[in-house]
């Protein structure tokens, strides 16, 4: 009996396993390809948002900007080998309908090399980027520390705090309790934002987690100049009016029932002395700004004190860059501004502290506020009320920014 001859079979084998590795090849050297390719789409889509944006930011045409971008990056919209396409405001997602938002998809075609052998002729790739031209800002409270140890807004005992027409921001990352309610308090606001997680039975609305850090939107604007010469001592007691004039002061400190009277302008506080207002006192005035340099001493406001004043105009600090601007500490002062006691404050203008902890606590109702209010962290306790009646025309304007954001 003769054997069959096994030589074809394994001339099959052969074959079969060619195929394979062809297959794996054309994977290989495809997927890489694919790959690549993703990412320079992914690349070119997110710079032609930013440029729509930032034509958004200049008043300019969105979709010519986003254009010349990709165009730059080698998407020229030929309509064969890729399309770019720009939408303002977005079509999809969660920014739809919003015209601070422009969104670019870029859909690229490439013919394959290896994989032509195994019937795939070409490889599409479709990227989507979204970025935002910020004009206004929403955020009436915001506390900038990042840390994930500590509670950016804390509410604790009976406080309360309610902000009209405005958004509150903790950029903590504290994984539970970057904004923290514990007692019979409340926070209020259009919208509640946190980095890290919350405790807050109390928000209305419910807060919304995971939201990225907001940077300082008022970190170009710089310090005041010192106007020199000798710095005043302005340290009073007693029941009596004292009219104060911008300039240098070692101190402004006014106990029982004394009633400052601020005149239109800059008040330098280079310390080491403080900004006080205690047992009674009054402080009013208009169009004016608190300097508090890097070695001033803490803010104080407690025993029954009474705030009421508005921040710089033009005319009133020169600069146009301090309009609204009322209480600027210094990003290097770290004391803390203290509100507490009986306290009541009637303030316009923006109170901006980024770099310390701004204790509302106390028993005074905190009203008329209308201000936007930058802190590094922010407390609430006692019995306070904090009511912030938040309108943007009468507070530092922060610049237009663009940011990606998908």
């Amino acid at each position: 009996m003769s054997l069959r001859s096994e030589k074809g079979q394994v001339l099959i084998f052969i074959i079969l396993g060619l195929s394979a590795i062809v297959a794996l090849v054309a994977l290989a050297v495809d997927g890489g390809q694919l790959f690549a390719e993703r990412r320079t789409a992914q690349n070119a889509a997110d710079n032609a948002a930013l440029a729509a944006a930032q034509a958004l930011c200049k008043n300019s045409v969105p979709g010519a900007a986003a254009l010349a971008s990709a165009a730059d990056n080698g998407f020229d919209n030929n309509g064969a080998t890729n399309t770019v396409v720009m939408h303002n405001p977005p079509a999809g997602g969660p920014n739809a309908g919003d015209n601070e938002y422009a969104e670019v998809i870029i859909h690229s075609v490439r013919d394959t090399f290896f994989s032509q052998l195994i019937g795939q002729s070409s490889l599409e790739v479709t990227t989507r980027a979204v970025a935002r031209c910020r004009k206004s800002f929403d955020y009436a409270v915001l506390a900038l520390n990042t840390d994930t140890t500590v509670r950016g807004i804390e509410v604790v005992g009976d406080g309360n705090l309610d902000v009209n027409n405005g958004a509150i921001m903790s950029n903590s990352g504290h994984p539970t309790q970057s904004i923290y309610e514990d007692g019979s308090g409340s926070i209020s606001a259009d919208d509640i934002h946190a980095n890290g997680g919350t405790s807050c039975s109390g928000c209305v609305p419910a807060p919304v987690a995971g939201i990225p850090p907001v940077p300082d939107p008022l970190a170009s604007v710089p310090p005041p100049t010192n106007p020199g010469g000798t710095c005043i001592n302005a340290n009073y007691s007693g029941s009596q009016t004292i009219t104060l004039n911008p300039g240098l002061y070692c101190e402004i400190v006014g106990d029982s029932n004394v009633s400052f009277v601020l005149n239109p302008g800059i008040y330098y506080i280079d310390g080491p002395g403080s900004f006080a207002v205690t047992s009674n006192s009054t402080i009013t005035g208009s169009g004016v700004m608190i300097y508090l340099s890097p070695t001033a001493g803490a803010v104080d406001m407690t025993g029954n004190a009474n705030v009421n004043i508005s921040g710089c105009t033009i005319s009133s600090c020169g600069d146009p860059g301090y309009a609204g601007m009322l209480f600027y500490a210094d990003r290097a002062f770290t004391q803390s501004i203290s509100m507490t006691g009986n306290a009541t404050w009637n303030a316009v203008g923006t109170i901006y502290a980024p770099s310390s902890f701004l204790d509302l606590s106390g028993n005074g109702a905190v009203n008329n506020l209308s201000s936007m209010i930058i802190a590094d962290t922010i407390r609430l306790g006692g019995n306070s009320s904090v009511v912030v009646n938040y309108d943007p025309g009468l507070n530092v304007t922060p610049p237009a920014t663009v940011s990606l954001v998908d």
